[in-house]
C-alpha cells in the first residue's frame, strides 16, 4: 500500500510538471514589468484556532502583522498581473481578540516569522485606482511559530496539555496560505497605497518530516503552477474570465490542501494532526 501510494505521488508529479511546462507559456511576452519593494501592516482575528479532536480548545486570538517584500508589476492597458514576495512577523495574543475570552478554553501567545506564501494577483484598473485580487501559488511558504501557552482552563485533560505543550517547547515549523483582494487607490508621488481584505490559513507542524513535506507541496506546487498557466491562457482572450478563473481555482487549491492537512499535517501521507490557525484580516500597505 505504501508502494503504491508513493508511485501515484511520484507520477502525478512527473505529470503535473510536464503540463505545466506547456501551460505556463500562456503568460510569456504578453506584459510590460516593474517592480519594486512594498511594506504592509494587517490586523486580524482568528475565527478558528485548534488542534483536531482535542476537548479541549483555545480562544480566539488577535494579530498585529508587519510585512516587507519583493513586488513584480506586469501591466497591460487595464489589466494588471502582480507577483508579491513578502517577509513577514506577526504576533498573537488573546488581548488583542475583537470577541471575548472564555475562561473555559486555553489562552495563547504566539509568534510567527519567515516568508509568507508567494503570491499572484489578477486585476483591472489604471494609474488611479485599481482592484486586484490575490491567491497563494507554489506553496511557498517559510514559516516558523513558538506558542507560548498563557493559562489552561481549570477543567482540562492532563494528555492534552501534553499535546499543546508539545508545540510549544521549542519553534516549530509550518505552512501558511492567503488569499484576499487589495484595493490600490493610486499614486502619491511615486508611491502607491491601499488596503488589503484577506483570509489566512496557518499550519504549525508539532515536527518536521522532510521528505513528506516536500512531497506534499510539490503537489500542491504543481497544481498551482498548472492552475497559473492555464489563467494566462485565457487572458489572451478573456483577462475578465482569467481573473475569476486563477483567483477562485487557486484559493480552492491552497485552502483545500490546508483543509486536508488538518487531519493529517503530510496529507496524502498518514501523518499527526497539526495545530491549525484560521483568520480574516484587514490592512493598509504602501509600493515604492
Amino acid at each position: 500500500m505504501k508502494i503504491t501510494k508513493f508511485y501515484f505521488v511520484t507520477l502525478t508529479v512527473i505529470f503535473l510538471i510536464f503540463t505545466n511546462i506547456t501551460f505556463s507559456q500562456g503568460w510569456s511576452n504578453l506584459y510590460n514589468v516593474k517592480s519594486g519593494a512594498f511594506w504592509e501592516i494587517n490586523y486580524g482575528n482568528s475565527v478558528s484556532n485548534s488542534i483536531k479532536d482535542l476537548k479541549s480548545e483555545f480562544n480566539n486570538i488577535g494579530s498585529i502583522e508587519l510585512r516587507l517584500g519583493y513586488i513584480k508589476n506586469f501591466e497591460e492597458d487595464n489589466f494588471y498581473v502582480a507577483y508579491k514576495v513578502p517577509y513577514f512577523f506577526t504576533y498573537n495574543n488573546n488581548t488583542l481578540s475583537a470577541s471575548k475570552n472564555d475562561v473555559g478554553k486555553v489562552n495563547s501567545t504566539l509568534i510567527s516569522f519567515g516568508q509568507h506564501s508567494i503570491q499572484t494577483g489578477l486585476g483591472f484598473g489604471g494609474r488611479k485606482f485599481r482592484i486586484i485580487f490575490y491567491s497563494p501559488i507554489l506553496a511557498s511558504s517559510l514559516s516558523w511559530a513558538k506558542l507560548t501557552i498563557d493559562s489552561f482552563p481549570s477543567q482540562i485533560d492532563s494528555s492534552e496539555k501534553i499535546i499543546y505543550k508539545d508545540f510549544g517547547e521549542q519553534i516549530r515549523y509550518g505552512a501558511i496560505r492567503e488569499g484576499g483582494i487589495s484595493i490600490d487607490f493610486g499614486k502619491l508621488r511615486s508611491t502607491r497605497f491601499g488596503i488589503n481584505l484577506g483570509y489566512e490559513s496557518q499550519i504549525i507542524y508539532p515536527r518536521h518530516l522532510f521528505w513528506k513535506d516536500l512531497l506534499s507541496q510539490a503537489i500542491e506546487g504543481c497544481g498551482s503552477v498548472g492552475i497559473l498557466g492555464l489563467a494566462g491562457l485565457i487572458a489572451e482572450s478573456s483577462p475578465e474570465a482569467s481573473v475569476i478563473f486563477n483567483f477562485v481555482l487557486q484559493n480552492a487549491l491552497s485552502f483545500g490542501f490546508q483543509y486536508l492537512r488538518k487531519e493529517k499535517m503530510n496529507w496524502p501521507f498518514d501523518t499527526t494532526k497539526p495545530l491549525s490557525i484560521d483568520r480574516f484580516k484587514i490592512g493598509f500597505y504602501v509600493a515604492f
